[in-house]
């Protein structure tokens, strides 16, 4: 893997991502379709997992679908192995199932990236669409004066660059950092990523996406429904 040329590609491609001004952007209603996705890896093989429900609340369904991922795993490049898996993954949910989500929510980092590149900018250049980026460790080193109280949030600012939260979604737990990915201000990331949590750290669209991945990886059954 020619990691020079992949970190061309992503200062390249940060280019194309689109990340408004507060205020402006996409803004979700009640009933706005999101998919939140997670991926377990056995090998090189990749199940996915992707929880649709409306922002209200209301679940549609969790769908699943394993693909070969043809890519390793470097850290700081993770969107070129994990991007065009959820991509297939998504253009399968629109085909097979006729499900065109309008807001995607991924298990990684959107501009809070050394290069302000991650899955989730990779995800939202290739599809157009906004997304957000939640991860659970940080990829850039950045003081953090994080309360220590249920819903603190922290801006991330790297070279004098605003590029998302650190969010503490319980009291006395470790922070998630959660960053726009394109075509959502990172304002109206952190108000949904917050609007959707519960009483546990990760939100609960993102824990159901990982606990049917991991079901599925099993061949355990689950609440899942798999894309054929």
């Amino acid at each position: 893997m020619d990691l020079e040329k992949l970190e061309k590609e992503q200062i390249k491609l940060a280019l194309e991502v689109k990340i408004p001004k507060s205020g402006k952007g996409f803004s979700p209603n009640k009933d706005t379709l999101i998919c939140s996705l997670d991926v377990q890896y056995e090998g090189d093989v990749a199940y996915v997992a992707g929880d649709v429900r409306t922002y209200k609340g209301k679940s549609k369904s969790v769908f699943v679908k394993k693909y070969q991922a043809t890519v390793d795993y470097v850290p700081g490049f993770f969107s070129f192995r994990e991007g065009p898996i959820l991509l297939q993954f998504i253009k399968d949910l629109k085909k097979k199932e006729k499900i065109n989500p309008d807001l995607f929510i991924v298990d990684g980092h959107g501009t809070a990236h050394p290069r302000q590149f991650g899955v989730a900018c990779w995800l939202g250049v290739e599809l157009d669409k906004p997304v957000i980026g939640v991860a659970k460790r940080p990829l850039v080193k950045l003081p953090l004066k994080l309360a220590n109280e249920k819903n603190a949030t922290f801006k991330l600012v790297n070279k004098k660059e605003f590029i998302g939260y650190a969010f503490r979604s319980q009291e006395g737990i470790k922070p998630i950092f959660v960053s726009a990915g394109n075509l959502i201000s990172q304002d109206a990331a952190i108000k949904i990523i917050k609007n959707l949590s519960g009483q546990f750290r990760i939100i609960k669209p993102i824990r159901v996406a990982d606990h049917n991945a991991r079901l599925f990886s099993r061949g355990e059954e689950g609440t899942y429904k798999i894309i054929k």
